[in-house]
């Protein structure tokens, strides 16, 4: 590996690799939410409001508490969103779903 070109792409390709974790679902996860997760431990508990692109339904709300561990502290009736905690580690896993619009 005594090529330049190998060793100065191979640093960029390793440099962009914490940018990449760190961009988890932009269009998704809110700027100043990201901010937040981006400095938290996996384990903390972060304050979130997950709006739907529907209403939510039973299903999505146990998927939310029993897969990721998330507490539900508020059902907003005028808007499709709820309002509740979750650990870190399980917010880019949750705005992977298609049901959700935004965290």
């Amino acid at each position: 590996m005594k090529n330049p070109l190998i060793i100065v792409f191979l640093a960029g390709v390793l440099g962009a690799i914490p940018c990449l974790a760190n961009v988890q679902r932009p269009d998704k996860i809110d700027n100043e939410l990201q901010q937040v997760f981006n400095t938290a431990k996996p384990s903390d508990l972060i304050s979130i409001i997950i709006v739907f692109k529907d209403k939510p339904i039973e299903d999505q709300l146990s998927t939310l508490e029993k897969v990721h561990s998330s507490e539900i502290t508020y059902n907003y009736t005028i808007i499709n969103a709820i309002a509740g905690k979750a650990l870190a580690e399980e917010i880019p896993k949750i705005a992977e779903y298609d049901w959700v619009k935004q965290i």
